[in-house]
């Protein structure tokens, strides 16, 4: 359901899964693979199955991996590699291990299904679904195998049509939100499954670029830009689909860069009218998220997100920094009382005041009234001695 990485990144943050690697697969655990009766004899087992595996896993792959649990008998393990280069004997090792603590503790033997690598944790959920193609291919074909690599299964002489509505939304997703990373990786994908896949006819190949061109005029429409005239030439009457194909990746390359730059124009500008509404009123006692939102005509979540992303501070830590700097030039320069100052630096009350100053200046508003005073009095004597000094 992740549309770029911005979103991808917070889900992991808000996981708390910290895996790194430039290349993802997902491995598809069943530990039963006949479907059964659930009972709480067979739940108990489930529960002892996981706990096993888990163990065996963290121990094999450390960080460099998430364990999710998809349902009663199936687990997804998704790896992360620095390098696609030997990846698969890196993986068979992390399966043999786990296979063989778990043959050490149950007669049962899971099975372990593996997905295509890619370059995107975007695109891992087509790993999943090829992992679980290539698990539902050996139970339903009777096969004794408990290890089964999708890549190596012999598909339909006719594969399936590749540029499914799912595939377009991200595309679209992607490009209009200037992600140039993630939409490389998606036509690196559509180019491996596609234009370069063998089986895969030439006319099938120009229906495919057929759609990803209206896939360009439709986008170029939605955003009322004119469509490069070179890109409509039709490509069921090309000979060369590569070529055509690497024209169309340039032309969405030229389009996500030129989002890209207007999105970031326009974030600064919305920034700074942000932070300006906020120098100009933070001293209103009911400004918040809700009402901050309101005014920019945002969700309170896109607000949020969009206030940390920009000047790398929550709202509520950066009005009251505003507030507290307002109130330290108050304390320094008036006779005011501090019930004054708190209610004009924008607190309801000297309570909550006075508990915001101490968090944030590490003193009470009382302490650095004197510790000015006692700052001032030493200036103003150096000033006076300096003014007055003995000529040589």
């Amino acid at each position: 359901g992740f549309e770029n990485s911005k979103e991808v990144d917070m889900a992991k943050k808000h996981l708390d899964i910290d895996i790194q690697g430039n290349y993802f697969v997902i491995v598809l655990i069943r530990i039963n693979y006949m479907d059964q009766l659930v009972n709480e004899v067979i739940l108990k087992e489930q529960d002892v199955y996981r706990a096993v595996l888990n163990k065996a896993l963290t121990d094999t792959f450390g960080k460099n991996g998430y364990i999710h649990i998809l349902n009663p008998n199936e687990l997804a393990l998704l790896l992360s590699f620095q390098t696609n280069k030997g990846y698969r004997n890196k993986l068979q090792y992390v399966i043999d291990t786990v296979s063989s603590s778990f043959a050490t503790n149950f007669a049962a033997k899971p099975i372990f299904s593996i997905g295509m690598l890619y370059e995107s944790l975007l695109d891992v959920h087509l790993s999943l679904k090829e992992a679980r193609y290539a698990a539902d291919y050996l139970v339903y074909n009777d096969r004794e195998d408990t290890i089964i690599w999708y890549n190596e299964l012999k598909h339909s002489r006719f594969p399936q049509y590749y540029y499914t509505n799912e595939i377009e939304q991200r595309i679209i997703s992607l490009t209009k939100s200037g992600d140039y990373k993630g939409l490389q990786s998606a036509f690196s994908n559509m180019y491996i499954n596609t234009i370069a896949n063998k089986d895969m006819s030439v006319p099938m190949k120009r229906v495919f670029l057929n759609d990803l061109c209206a896939t360009m005029v439709k986008l170029s429409a939605d955003l009322e830009i004119e469509t490069e005239s070179k890109l409509l030439e039709g490509a069921a009457y090309l000979k060369d689909p590569e070529r055509y194909f690497k024209r169309l990746w340039s032309g969405y390359m030229h389009l996500c860069s030129f989002l890209s730059h207007t999105k970031r124009s326009h974030n600064q500008r919305l920034k700074e009218d942000m932070i300006n509404y906020l120098k100009d009123n933070f001293a209103d006692s009911s400004l918040c998220v809700a009402s901050l939102s309101r005014q920019f005509n945002l969700s309170e979540g896109y607000f949020s997100q969009f206030f940390k992303e920009q000047t790398g501070e929550t709202f509520s830590r950066y009005l009251e920094s505003l507030r507290i700097k307002y109130a330290c030039s108050m304390l320094s320069r008036t006779d005011s009382s501090i019930e004054e100052i708190a209610l004009q630096s924008g607190y309801y009350n000297a309570t909550t005041f006075r508990r915001a100053f101490k968090r944030v200046k590490r003193m009470t508003p009382t302490e650095y009234i004197e510790a000015n005073a006692g700052h001032q009095a030493v200036t103003s004597t150096l000033k006076y001695q300096h003014n007055n000094k003995m000529p040589d």
